[in-house]
Formats: C-alpha cells, sequence, structure tokens
C-alpha cells in the first residue's frame, strides 16, 4: 500500500487507474482498512508538518478536485459530490476570491451573474458527453465565487446546495448542517439517470422559441444534459407560427431517452393534446397558473442575468396590468368599471408575482445584498420544481396552539369528508394527517397570543409568541411560561416527548415533509415576543 502525494494541481490526476481505484467492499475489506491506516498516518504526518512551520494555506483546489473525480468515473459515467468550504483560488479554474460583502453597486452591475472565466466551458462538454453528473455542498462565506462554480452543477443536471456562513452570526449553522444532511440523503436515495435527452414535437402552427432551465435558455426543440433527477425542471416557451382554426387539435410529443443506475436505457414518451379555441374567457379559466408564474419568473431571471438594468420590478407589473387589461377589454366589458370578475385561477396570478416581486432578485437597489444569496436564489428558482417554487413564493401558514379543540367551524362549506374534527392524527380514508386549516398569510391572520407553522418549502418554522396559552408551552417545552422556554434555548421540537400536542404537530411536519415529495426540511423554533 502507497501513499501519494498529487502536487500537480494544474493538470490534476488520479494516480491509479478505475478498476484499482474502488474496491469491493465484502472481498477486499482488509484493504479498505490498511488504506484507512494509511490515510489516518498520512494526515497526522502532514498536520504536524503543516503545524511546525505554521503554514497557511489559503482557498482550495476544488477545479482539480472535481476534474480528478470526473477522470475516474469516465468509464461508465456518474456523479462528482464536491464539499468545500473555501474558494477555489490555486489550480484548474481558480477565481479571485470575492469580498465578503461584495454587492452590486448600482442597478447595472451585472457581471456579479457572469462567470470569472470560461475555462469550465471544455469540461462540461467533456461530463455531458461521459455522463458524469456534478454535485456540490458549499458551506463558505460570501467570498466564494458561487456563480463561476454553479455552472458545472448548472449545465450537467446536477445541484447546487450553498449553506452561507457568516462569520459573525453563527445562530443557525446547526440547521444548515442538518440541512446538508437532508439534502445529501436526497441525492443518495433518488432516482438518477444519467445521458438524458429531450425533444419535443408539434403540429405545424406551432413552434418553440427557447427552452428555460437550470443551463439558462437553449434554443431549439431538443437538449441533453448529463444527468438528472425527478426533482428536475426546465420549461418550453412556444408560439404560433401561423393562425389557428377554432376547435383546431394542437399536438404535443415529448420524447425523453435516458439511461438508469444499471445502464439499461429507456425511452418514455408523453403526448398531448390541446383544442384551439377563439373564446377569450375559455382561455384564461382553464390556465395553469403556477407553470405560468413560474415561466415568468425564468424569463425574468433570464433577462436579469444578461442585463440587470432593474426593470423586473416593471416588468412583472406591467404583465400583471397587461393581462388584466385585455381579460376586461375582451370578457368582461359589460361589468361596472370598478368591478372585475375574474377566474378564481387567475386570481393567483398577481399574489405570486407580487411575492416574487418582494424577493430581492428583482428589486433595483440591490445594495446591502451579496452577490452570492441573488445568485442562490436564482439558482433554486431555474432548478426547483413547480412544487417548491410556488411553496417559495408563497409559503403555507397554520394555527397550530388549538389543534386539539374541534375544528370543524373553520371548514364551513368545505366538503365533510375533509371537515376537521381530529387535527394531526390519521383520516383513515384519504390515508394522510389531518392538518390545520390553511390560513392566507396576512397580517390580519397573525394574532399575538397564537403560535404559527410555516412551510416555506426549505424549513418548517414554527412561530411562538410570548401571550400563547401557558399549557401549551408546558406540553411543548414542559414550562410554565414563554421566557422559561426562552432561557432553555429551544431551537426545535422534542421527538421524545410524548404529549399529545407535540405528537400531533410533529405528525403534521410529517405529513407536510410527505407533501413536498419527499424533501425533508429542518425543524426551527422561533420566539417572537410582541410588546
Amino acid at each position: 500500500m502507497k501513499a501519494f502525494i498529487v502536487s500537480d494541481i494544474q493538470n490534476p490526476f488520479c494516480p491509479v487507474p478505475r478498476s484499482k481505484l474502488f474496491l469491493h467492499v465484502e472481498e477486499q475489506k482488509e484493504l479498505i482498512i490498511k488504506m484507512i491506516e494509511k490515510i489516518n498516518l498520512f494526515i497526522t504526518e502532514r498536520q504536524m508538518k503543516i503545524n511546525e512551520s505554521r503554514r497557511n494555506i489559503p482557498g482550495s483546489v476544488t477545479g482539480a478536485a472535481i476534474v480528478a473525480g470526473a477522470n475516474s468515473l469516465e468509464e461508465n459515467g456518474g456523479r462528482v459530490m464536491m464539499f468545500t468550504c473555501n474558494t477555489c483560488v490555486n489550480g484548474y479554474g481558480a477565481c479571485k476570491p470575492r469580498e465578503e460583502n461584495k454587492q452590486p453597486n448600482n442597478a447595472n452591475d451585472k457581471n456579479i451573474y457572469l462567470p470569472q472565466h470560461t475555462q469550465f466551458n471544455n469540461l462540461i462538454e467533456y461530463l455531458t458527453q461521459k455522463r458524469i453528473v456534478i454535485d456540490q455542498f458549499i458551506l463558505a462565506n460570501y467570498q466564494f465565487d458561487l456563480a463561476t462554480f454553479s455552472v458545472l452543477s448548472n449545465s450537467t443536471g446536477g445541484s447546487v446546495n450553498f449553506y452561507p456562513i457568516n462569520s459573525k452570526d453563527y445562530s443557525d449553522i446547526k440547521f444548515k448542517f442538518e440541512k446538508v444532511h437532508y439534502d445529501l440523503s436526497r441525492i443518495l436515495t433518488r432516482p438518477n439517470y444519467y445521458d438524458v435527452k429531450f425533444m419535443l414535437r408539434l403540429s405545424m402552427g406551432v413552434e418553440t422559441l427557447e427552452i428555460l432551465g437550470p443551463f439558462g435558455k437553449k434554443l431549439g426543440e431538443a437538449f441533453q444534459i448529463a444527468g438528472c433527477d425527478p426533482d428536475y425542471s426546465f420549461f418550453y416557451n412556444l408560439r404560433l407560427s401561423e393562425s389557428l382554426k377554432n376547435n383546431q387539435r394542437i399536438h404535443f410529443q415529448l420524447v425523453c431517452l435516458y439511461l438508469d443506475n444499471y445502464n439499461q436505457r429507456y425511452l418514455r414518451i408523453l403526448n398531448y393534446t390541446v383544442i384551439a379555441t377563439n373564446e377569450i374567457s375559455k382561455i384564461y379559466s382553464s390556465t395553469d397558473v403556477d407553470a405560468l408564474s413560474k415561466l415568468t419568473i425564468l424569463k425574468e431571471i433570464s433577462l436579469i442575468q444578461h442585463s440587470d438594468n432593474g426593470t423586473g420590478r416593471e416588468n412583472i407589473v406591467n404583465r400583471i396590468v397587461s393581462s388584466f387589461l385585455f381579460y376586461r377589454q375582451n370578457c368582461s366589458k359589460s361589468t361596472p368599471s370598478a368591478q372585475l370578475i375574474l377566474p378564481a385561477s387567475v386570481k393567483y396570478y398577481p399574489l405570486y408575482m407580487n411575492s416574487f416581486i418582494k424577493k430581492f432578485i428583482s428589486r433595483r437597489n440591490k445594495q446591502g445584498i451579496p452577490a452570492n444569496l441573488l445568485i442562490d436564489l436564482i439558482n433554486k428558482f431555474m432548478r426547483d420544481p413547480l412544487y417548491h417554487t410556488m411553496k417559495q413564493l408563497y409559503p403555507k401558514f397554520y394555527r397550530i396552539d388549538d389543534i386539539q379543540s374541534d375544528q370543524s367551524s373553520k371548514f364551513a362549506g368545505v366538503d365533510n369528508d375533509y371537515v376537521i374534527k381530529d387535527v394531526g392524527y390519521p383520516n383513515e380514508k384519504h390515508n394522510f394527517i389531518t392538518k390545520p386549516f390553511l390560513l392566507p398569510n396576512s397580517l390580519d391572520n397573525v394574532d399575538f397570543d397564537c403560535a404559527y407553522l410555516s412551510d416555506d418549502g426549505e424549513y418548517l418554522t414554527i412561530y411562538v409568541f410570548n401571550f400563547c396559552d401557558p399549557q401549551f408551552y408546558q406540553e411543548l417545552f414542559g414550562v410554565n411560561s414563554w421566557e422559561e422556554s426562552v432561557a432553555l434555548n429551544v431551537d426545535t421540537l422534542d421527538e421524545s416527548n410524548t404529549n399529545d400536542l407535540n405528537i400531533r404537530i410533529l405528525n403534521i411536519v410529517n405529513q407536510l415533509r410527505k407533501d413536498n415529495k419527499g424533501k425533508i426540511q429542518p425543524v426551527r423554533v422561533i420566539f417572537l415576543e410582541y410588546k
């Protein structure tokens, strides 16, 4: 057994062939144990030398590490998972460190969204050809050049998981480490597919304008990525190239060709047909508002990345106004000018768009916002599936301090099967945990003697106000007051607590995670004081 020191960081390599690099766990257990002993000895000796010479090696060689991992997988493809807590300042793909609080100096500073160099372009072609996906787990401060390195994952079908660590505030570091665990588990346990090719076939009269996704914007009807999982999302933006006849059938066929983990090739075909109509009201009433909102956001993000002129807010407002004005002129002329009756689904469009406007991506003045936070939010909007994006735009909001009482009065007019009587326990007929009444996200629905649970797709956050009933603190935290709960530094739920209220809330938490397609979110408890 030998220990190799790889000193060449400009042209990295694996010192042994793939067949020797990977060992059979059961048959070669002794070799693995010896290798671990050698690694531990090497690390100990190396650390002693560093301590003796007091060397301080700044940054990391992240780019070289990714290439070395890719080279070891070139025969059959696979995934490279990169964990780092330092910016890459040496070797292949090296970047200049960003200032910790680097912000756009003005509304036209678009360079923050662009990679520092194009060294990764050829690497991305190689990774796509060899069916190698790059996943990144970045626990770093804002000096890390997220704009440069996120391109590797976005273009190969991987995920960029950024956990900003602020050296001045470590209050939430526990939840970030917990989130690393959940995010890593999700990648390892979800089905993954490689050498994925998508192609959309269309009826005459319709053509593809662009394809929008984590990779940015592509032209044409087809594209290829190294791999993806069921969370991967992208959008085809279509336009009419000629006039359609009323009741004409328009056919779409999405073809997907991919390999599974066992190197088996599959072909999947999705056929869809819509009927053209000249009745504008039918178009509005049948609109998929969630998909429309996501497409609008992706288009605005594409504009922001290439020309952040600070007009994102105005563009979205103009879209909302134009869509409603068109409805007024073509569908609702006869109604009073002060009244506009819209289909139920369309009413959510301005709600979602106004929520996006409040995100700091679309602000004209981004002063005080670190660039990496902007890029991380852009990456999430671009890659996350539709149901995650909707929660990020409009979180689920529930009151939880009164769930032990009868909730039927809150569900007046709801189907009897869903009348709430036992919140937090299984609904035997529908095989799910009964959840509390879903509240609109507005200040009018917040009382300062209550506790609430919010689900934004990333975290499950419990907000506890200081005027809750003492029994709530007793059952959940084992104390008699808000002040005593704060003094205990409680920051999450105790799963060993067998009190009825705690069990109900834990059941609701598990159901929300299940609703989120199995994506597990950390549970945070935040105490709020109303004076």
